[in-house]
């Protein structure tokens, strides 16, 4: 989840989000003006920068959310995005695959590119998904599979994940991590992630090199992967 948080008071200079989806398809533009934001500095634009968000992600087309210059007063809001799941919510559910995120920032975030999936059977799969040119900054878990979730630890299935994840690529991903570990690899046991690839990524921790976590994974690493990669 991407989260923006400021006062209801506070004005926010929003560069630009864009959301990339089934990137061989012709590009859909949602501009937030169109959902009523106001450039003015002064005007709620809270709701129509939601709508903007939802209307992208609820697509099956190549999306993008286009933020024209200038000052938006908005309030608190959370941006899902940049996340896969969460999956295994059920036995039977659809995949995701030909997903293509490009060209995003990540500022003080607690993940940045993540696949998640709760710790149960499921028929679900996550393949063809491309993670290209984004940049991190103070990211807790820059790149995360999470195939072991479960949110503040309550009610954990604590079983393992039927989630078959498949052809997944890292590739231009540079900046900072809050944490240590700056990417992490945790899938099930039962069906390990295949088809992992990190090509040009460079992280890392408090200008320190970082730390990569693997657990149950098979993948390889092209040209220079920073932190040291545990593929």
């Amino acid at each position: 989840m991407m989260k923006l948080t400021r006062p209801f008071h506070g004005i926010i200079l929003i560069l630009f989000v864009m959301l990339a989806i089934n990137s061989t398809s012709a590009t859909t533009k949602y501009n937030v003006l169109s959902f009523g934001a106001k450039p003015n500095g002064k005007t709620d634009s809270t709701k129509a920068f939601l709508m903007a968000w939802e209307a992208a992600c609820a697509s099956a087309d190549s999306t993008m959310i286009y933020v024209p210059k200038g000052r938006y007063l908005l309030g608190s809001m959370a941006f899902k995005g940049g996340s896969i799941g969460s999956l295994a919510k059920d036995l039977k559910e659809e995949g995701v695959q030909n997903v293509t995120i490009r060209k995003t920032t990540f500022m003080e975030t607690q993940n940045g590119l993540r696949i998640k999936s709760w710790a149960r059977p499921s028929t679900g799969f996550v393949q063809g998904v491309r993670f290209l040119d984004s940049l991190m900054r103070n990211v807790q878990n820059p790149i995360v599979i999470d195939q072991n979730y479960c949110p503040h630890n309550l009610n954990c299935p604590n079983q393992v994940s039927g989630i078959k994840i498949k052809d997944i690529i890292y590739e231009g991903i540079r900046g900072t991590s809050s944490t240590q570990v700056a990417i992490k690899f945790d899938c099930s046991p039962k069906h390990p992630c295949t088809g992992i690839r990190l090509q040009n990524v460079n992280l890392s921790y408090l200008n320190k090199p970082a730390q990569s976590s693997c657990s149950n994974v098979r993948g390889k690493a092209l040209n220079l992967v920073r932190p040291e990669s545990c593929l």
